[in-house]
């Protein structure tokens, strides 16, 4: 009984956290959106996830895997050059 308590605490734990990191990351890059544009916060937090809901549809979802593999690659790279350079 005490495993399966521990084991729902945790997955409610993991999920708020996940949940926790996704708004994050919504407002964060609505945040970038009014930097560069000028568009209400707001709005972005609702057109953005539908933004990105449109590119995996139309694009599908093979090509939003390639897309994330190279932009990681490419971060990968970026991170090595001023590591060594520093």
């Amino acid at each position: 009984m005490y495993l399966i308590c521990l084991r729902v605490s945790a997955t409610y734990v993991l999920t708020s956290v996940r949940h926790l990191s996704l708004m994050i990351e919504i407002v964060g890059g609505a945040a970038t959106v009014n930097a560069l544009t000028g568009m209400n916060i707001i709005a972005a937090c609702f057109l953005l996830p539908i933004g990105i809901a449109v590119y995996v549809i139309f694009g599908g979802l093979r090509a939003t895997f390639i897309c994330d593999w190279s932009h990681t690659i490419i971060l990968f790279i970026i991170i090595y050059i001023f590591l060594f350079r520093a």
